[in-house]
């Protein structure tokens, strides 16, 4: 459940009687399970269920509803019928009217007080939503003030949309939104001067206006105050959610909201920072006079991203054209574990080194709870230089000979080797002719200022 900053609390009622020091109740919902929403704007409670009246309904309700409503001040002179009401939850203004001193009669959820909403009068029809204008806080309009101001609904949107960016709007169940979704105030329209036409809200866009009483419409009764109340005890968790139910932010703050009427009793309920944590639970309890009420949360904590090691292809390295490189790297996460751990190629095949230039080589891995981490290294592939040239075809001589080097790459380093071996960098560097006065065999390879390690040249004498 969300909660909002202007204060819309979900409220459990207690059953009997709603006096100071009175016994304790158990913790029930009202009549037909529904629950209250308190509204600190209006400073008045509403029912959750916004079409309450459609889960009450039966022949026997009607009947009760008319036989109390008999010489209502409020309905002047009225008679009421069964057709002032509907299953669909619709009525009347006249039945309306009636609905709410019913709901006062049985005192439903511990209230007496029961109305229609306030709604605005003429002095105050500009704007839009109506009632609510550039200046919204003189506005008369409960229901304008719950959906636009406390909800932070959009004008000119039907309010039963999940896209308007409201927070809260979740506390509320069957709102309706078809077609003519109009619910009943108690004002009467002295506005436009026309009888029996009270003002109406609409909230396929928030308007307001007179409608004509006899109109099937819904209703949402309200009654001043916060109604006594057992407590309620819900989390409310201020961080970033990751994924897998963790979250992903540092801090990450974990508080109560805890209404109840009177103000309940709390232990375990203060605000704390959460640590980093694979899961720490954490109990609210409340009591009053109404009932007792306890929570408990299980929060799991993760801001630090996975850890890469790219050891191939090494950060600076350079690779010759079309060269066999074989990827390593490896991905870990000390929190929430590793979700993913991937590359170009998957660790020990083959890196790209088919063109030629500076390359890059990305690996990105992802834990459990979402974070995210890059690492990036950066490679050269270059051609190699030439192979070396032997002045000497390989054969049999007679005599001893003498063979010359050459490369055809500018500035080259040659190293070679007679004795078979591949040549390294720790092998003789060529700088003259070498002299054949036995069999072996010659092996030569050469560096080059931009070019990779050259291919090796062979060639073996035999001298008889």
């Amino acid at each position: 459940m969300n909660t909002i900053s202007k204060g819309l609390f979900i409220l459990g009622l207690a059953s009997g009687a709603m006096t100071a020091n009175a016994a304790v109740s158990a913790v029930t919902a009202a009549t037909d399970g529904s629950l209250l929403v308190y509204d600190s704007l209006n400073n008045a409670t509403w029912p959750a269920n916004t079409n309450l009246f459609a889960s009450q309904y039966s022949e026997a309700t009607v009947q009760a509803i008319e036989k109390d409503a008999a010489g209502l001040k409020s309905l002047k002179g009225y008679t009421l019928s069964d057709t002032d009401f509907s299953s669909s939850g619709t009525m009347t203004w006249y039945g309306a009217l009636a609905w709410v001193n019913y709901l006062n009669v049985i005192n439903y959820g511990g209230s007496s007080r029961w109305s229609l909403p306030k709604s605005i009068t003429g002095q105050d029809i500009a704007g839009y939503p109506d009632g609510i204008g550039a200046d919204p806080s003189p506005s008369t309009s409960q229901m304008a003030t719950l959906f636009y101001l406390e909800l932070g609904q959009v004008a000119g949107i039907s309010i039963n949309t999940t896209n308007n960016g409201a927070g809260g709007y979740d506390l509320f169940s069957n709102l309706q939104d078809a077609g003519y979704s109009i619910y009943w105030g108690r004002t009467p329209d002295t506005y436009v001067g026309v009888p029996d036409y009270p003002w109406t809200f609409n909230i396929n866009g928030g308007t307001q206006y007179g409608t004509y009483a006899g109109a099937l419409f819904w209703a949402m009764p309200v009654t001043p105050e916060q109604v006594n109340s057992a407590p309620a005890v819900t989390p409310v968790v201020t961080g970033t959610l990751g994924s897998n139910g963790w979250y992903v932010s540092n801090p990450t703050t974990l508080a109560w909201s805890v209404p109840g009427l009177p103000k309940p009793t709390k232990s375990g309920c203060g605000t704390v920072n959460v640590p980093e944590t694979t899961g720490k639970s954490y109990t609210c309890s409340a009591t009053n006079e109404f009932g007792n009420a306890s929570n408990s949360v299980t929060i799991k904590i993760d801001s630090i991203p996975p850890t890469i090691a790219v050891k191939t292809p090494a950060s600076g390295a350079t690779y010759a054209l079309n060269q066999i490189v074989a990827a390593a790297y490896t991905c870990a996460d000390a929190k929430s574990g590793l979700a993913s751990c991937a590359g170009p190629v998957a660790d020990g095949a083959h890196i790209s080194t088919s063109t030629a230039g500076m390359q890059t080589f990305a690996v990105i891995a992802t834990d459990n709870a979402g974070n995210t981490l890059t690492k990036s290294v950066a490679y050269n592939i270059v051609p190699p230089a030439a192979t070396p040239l032997f002045s000497l075809k390989a054969g049999t001589y007679s005599a001893t000979q003498t063979v010359s080097i050459t490369d055809a790459s500018a500035n080259a380093t040659i190293y070679y080797t007679v004795d078979g071996t591949t040549p390294t960098t720790s092998s003789p560097q060529y700088g003259g002719t070498i002299t054949v006065s036995s069999t072996e065999t010659l092996k030569a390879d050469a560096y080059a200022p931009g070019f990779a390690r050259s291919a090796v040249r062979t060639a073996s004498y035999t001298i008889q």
